[in-house]
């Protein structure tokens, strides 16, 4: 069975290589668009940086269902379009976004799952792609981190974690019994010590539900990311606070155990980054070497916030897509100048807890079924 998510790293690589390699800071069309459509968030997750920075007043400022699709039109029909916030359903044109974009290119959504309910998801499967060339809905992640009270406890909102696996059940019981492949359906998980020694347990729910992908990356404590934190010129150049240290045989064991439990399921397993076990066993002692990775992220990916502002990844603008083009703002100046100074660098300190840095050679990822 053909793997969706090595074929788009192929293609990412693919799509970065020649011009990071050739060109000063040009880059090819995006190969994927991820539109942060909100900062609004009914959950209040403890480890995320994002809920809570966006005043329901500024929501009049953010893009419009019009302009979304102004700048979709902009993009390659071969961009894979990313849905996340925040919580996407929490914007009430987020349908009407949703439909336009289901009608010209390929869709990927990230939701907490609490706001939605069987209609919404009928209405994921009646959008969604044929196969993985073609535009409709092609991946839905949902987050979960913990089981039940551990999850709610660190989501802030009791109830949670019922209303999230509803969904995924909602969504995986349709999709069976339309008989399609597509969208995959993705638990995300970020580990942290609180959802590290259910990790395992998560997987079980997963493969019980039927899902096709758990998903867990490392925790990021950078807090200068697609738009939460503005303009903090230097935070690329400066390590982020450290992570909560996690014993290295508690989370080798953890990790371990969720590879064996996918060797006999149809349920796939990817670590993010795609770097293997002991690299993020090293990421929880604060000692992730750097050095042994790579990004070529800002020549294939580009991230719009709610305002219109796009960010490499960084929260620094490389211009607003209310007054100049995609391309215009692709291959401005700041975006060129800031593509060089990481060719240059290779991965910047502020990198430390990014989930798609890319190993070198010298670090091999595990052998987990990775998605």
């Amino acid at each position: 069975m053909v793997n969706p998510a090595a074929v788009y790293r192929a293609l990412h690589d693919l799509n970065s290589y020649l011009p990071k390699r050739f060109f000063d800071g040009w880059a090819r069309p995006p190969l994927r668009v991820a539109f942060i459509l909100t900062h609004l968030c009914n959950l209040r997750c403890t480890m995320c940086n994002t809920w809570g920075k966006e005043n329901p007043k500024e929501i009049p400022k953010q893009l419009t269902a019009r302009e979304i699709a102004h700048i979709i039109k902009q993009l390659p029909r071969y961009a894979l379009l990313t849905f996340t916030g925040g919580e996407i359903y929490l914007r009430k044109d987020f349908r009407e976004i949703l439909t336009y974009a289901c009608s010209r290119n390929r869709v990927h959504l990230v939701t907490n799952g609490t706001t939605v309910g069987p209609d919404d998801a009928d209405e994921i499967l009646d959008l969604s792609a044929s196969n993985m060339l073609t535009k409709g809905i092609v991946s839905v992640g949902v987050s979960l981190d913990g089981l039940k009270e551990s999850h709610d406890q660190v989501r802030g909102v009791p109830g949670a974690f019922e209303k999230s696996v509803a969904f995924l059940r909602s969504l995986v019981e349709k999709k069976r019994d339309r008989g399609g492949r597509y969208p995959i359906i993705d638990i995300k998980v970020v580990i942290t010590p609180e959802t590290v020694e259910v990790l395992p347990d998560l997987f079980k729910l997963g493969d019980e539900v039927g899902v096709d992908l758990v998903s867990c990356q490392i925790l990021n404590t950078q807090s200068s990311s697609y738009g939460v934190k503005h303009e903090e010129k230097e935070v690329h150049r400066q390590s982020p606070p450290p992570v909560p240290e996690i014993a290295p045989a508690v989370i080798r064991g953890s990790l371990e155990a969720m590879e064996s439990l996918a060797a006999g399921s149809v349920t796939q397993l990817r670590f993010n980054p795609n770097a293997g076990i002991e690299a993020i066993v090293d990421h929880y002692q604060n000692r992730l070497r750097l050095a042994e990775f790579d990004c070529t992220t800002v020549w294939s990916v580009m991230h719009v916030g709610p305002h219109g502002d796009v960010f490499p990844c960084y929260s620094y603008s490389m211009g607003n897509l209310k007054e100049k083009s995609v391309k215009e703002v692709w291959n401005g100046d700041k975006y060129r100048a800031f593509r060089k100074e990481l060719k240059s660098a290779g991965v910047f300190p502020g990198c430390v807890g990014c989930c798609v840095m890319k190993p070198k050679s010298s670090r091999r990822p595990s052998a987990a079924k990775a998605g």
